[in-house]
């Protein structure tokens, strides 16, 4: 097997101006243009992790398309693209005269379709319900019942892709004291109110824009922090040059995640992809690897031999974990 030499592009990003800065500080997009993983394809998945693991501080202004296209040496239709892909996901948004931003989701006026003010919804209720001829004292009782506290029931991870949802649930069993379960964005719209209001909800800031406006209630969800993927980029950067890095887990996303990502630092004919669900493809391709990224769930079925390094990517971050725990501390 012939190894080619990597090409690399750091350029840091994500400052409050759009210049490298505190917020950002040692951040670096990778780009490898001898990848099969397209130049947008990575640089999507890159921002689209650092925004979620917190490295990309939320509000922060990204370089223009034409800036960051000329630092990165690509055409500023590979930087489009990216850009476009991760506002379709509510990570970015793009306005005209204020350049584009990192959505801040504690920010209502930074995300694109928010419901209107809570202030301007109670006006509106009060309006409505007195052209109906209820009394003021009606509704003060109707509100009071309404904002009741409910015993909180269960924990629910929302994301599209259900393989991912068993690695998260997996995670929080090991986090958390209480029943666990995930679901899809359908599911959630589909779910009954009474059964919502007992479930405090998990996502991902990738997701926190279609889910929030669905719940309306931001006191039923919390924004997971994702664990950074800046160590593991800089491990993979240091693989020996004869060394291959296998991707293992049963999870078909979180394989093609970590591809994008990490074909960034790595060429791809040093990227073994090991579906933990075949045992048999699974344990003729580890016996290659020097190096195994896998993720919590996946990590319990492992067979590796002893030489081979095995490192456990938890998707949830520390700071989740604690928000998480305090959150349930203050409720239960």
């Amino acid at each position: 097997m012939t190894c080619r030499p990597v090409t690399l592009s750091p350029v840091s990003i994500g400052g409050k101006d759009g210049r490298p800065g505190p917020d950002n500080t040692g951040m670096k997009v990778f780009l490898n243009r001898t990848s099969p993983v397209s130049l947008q394809e990575q640089l999507a998945a890159q921002i689209g992790q650092m925004v979620a693991a917190g490295d990309v501080a939320r509000g922060s202004v990204l370089p223009s398309i034409r800036a960051l296209a000329g630092r990165l040496q690509v055409h500023h239709n590979t930087v489009r693209a990216a850009y476009q892909r991760l506002e379709a996901l509510g990570v970015i948004v793009s306005r005209k005269g204020s350049g584009t931003r990192v959505v801040d989701h504690d920010d209502p006026r930074a995300i694109p379709g928010e419901p209107d003010s809570v202030q301007v919804l109670a006006e509106r209720f009060v309006a409505r319900a007195r052209e109906l001829g209820h009394a003021d004292t009606t509704l003060r009782e109707a509100l009071e019942r309404a904002l009741a506290d409910r015993p909180l029931e269960r924990i629910v991870v929302i994301n599209p892709h259900p393989d991912l949802l068993r690695i998260y649930v997996h995670e929080l069993a090991g986090t958390v004291d209480f029943p666990t379960s995930g679901m899809t964005f359908e599911e959630l719209v589909a779910a009954p109110g009474s059964w919502r209001e007992r479930t405090l909800f998990l996502t991902s800031t990738n997701h926190a824009s279609s889910v929030r406006q669905e719940l309306g209630d931001e006191r039923k969800l919390i924004l997971m922090t994702l664990a950074s993927i800046q160590p593991l980029l800089d491990r993979a950067r240091t693989l020996p040059a004869d060394g291959l890095l296998a991707i293992a887990s049963s999870s078909e996303r979180f394989r093609v995640l970590f591809r994008e990502m990490l074909s960034a630092v790595c060429d791809d004919d040093r990227l073994l992809d090991v579906p933990v669900h075949d045992p048999d493809l699974a344990r003729s391709r580890l016996r290659l690897a020097t190096h195994v990224v896998t993720d919590a769930e996946s990590a319990t079925r492992l067979v590796v031999p002893e030489r081979t390094v095995v490192d456990v990517f938890h998707l949830l971050g520390e700071d989740c974990r604690a928000e998480l725990a305090g959150y349930l501390a203050s409720v239960t």
